[in-house]
């Protein structure tokens, strides 16, 4: 249903980042291909909204998984 969701409104930044934090929580349960999955939506969202909440909660969380600490608490 989310990916529907984001498939059906690529202009809806909440979407995308939704549907990005789903895939970070596959990711962090070892799913392959789900944190290329989760930067693709980050990206996408960010560029649609550059300041909406949830992206930027969800871009935090994928810096500080990599291991980028300073950059996910900027």
């Amino acid at each position: 249903a989310l990916a529907r969701a984001a498939d059906d409104g690529p202009d809806d930044a909440l979407a995308q980042a939704r549907w990005a934090d789903a895939s970070l929580d596959l990711a962090e349960q070892g799913r392959r291909g789900a944190d290329r999955e989760a930067r693709d939506r980050i990206q996408r969202a960010r560029n649609l909204d550059p300041a909406l909440p949830e992206a930027l909660l969800v871009e935090a969380r994928l810096l500080a998984r990599a291991g980028a600490w300073d950059d996910a608490l900027d």
